[in-house]
């Protein structure tokens, strides 16, 4: 019986995607909190241990391993579902990276909107949501489950930091 390495890469690479997204979901509701308690040295230390040390990392690997995947079967290249995962883990990409600028600004100007995190943190649940569909479902894709459901909580995201969360005072 022959080893499968493509199963022990995919393995790995779920792995690695679900702690990336697990540490940016934790960044942004640790700032959040911290943007709503004032800034504070010790959490901003914490903050960017968690950005440098477990998101960054997970990041890279997640995408190492991905692009390996693709590498040794590239007849997933063909297919229109894989097209569609790659554009949103471009959307993770740009929501790590707007993260890290909102983190900077704050450490900065020591004051921010917290319901920017909340969006950020929901934006993130109903990507990787998407991504999580995308993958188990493949062709068909069930259209109406993979954007309606992860939209409509965005959307709840959005409704819950304008009502609840106040503004911070800049």
């Amino acid at each position: 019986m022959e080893f499968d390495y493509l199963k022990l890469l995919k393995a790995l690479h779920l792995m690695a995607a679900l702690l990336w997204v697990g540490a940016l979901y934790a960044l942004y509701l640790s700032l959040m909190v911290h943007v709503r308690a004032g800034f504070n040295r010790t959490m901003a230390a914490y903050e960017t241990r968690l950005y440098r040390g477990v998101a960054n990392p997970m990041m890279m690997t997640a995408i190492l391993l991905g692009s390996g995947i693709l590498v040794i079967a590239p007849h997933f290249l063909k297919q229109p579902w894989i097209h569609t995962k790659l554009l949103l883990v471009v959307f993770v990409l740009g929501l790590h990276l707007y993260g890290k600028s909102r983190m900077r600004r704050f450490y900065k100007s020591g004051s921010m909107d917290a319901s920017q995190y909340i969006l950020l943190m929901s934006g993130l649940v109903a990507l990787t949501m998407m991504i999580i569909f995308l993958a188990v479902f493949r062709d068909p894709i069930p259209w109406v489950i993979v954007a309606g459901i992860p939209f409509a909580l965005f959307a709840a995201g959005v409704a819950i930091a304008k009502i609840f969360v106040p503004k911070s005072k800049t």
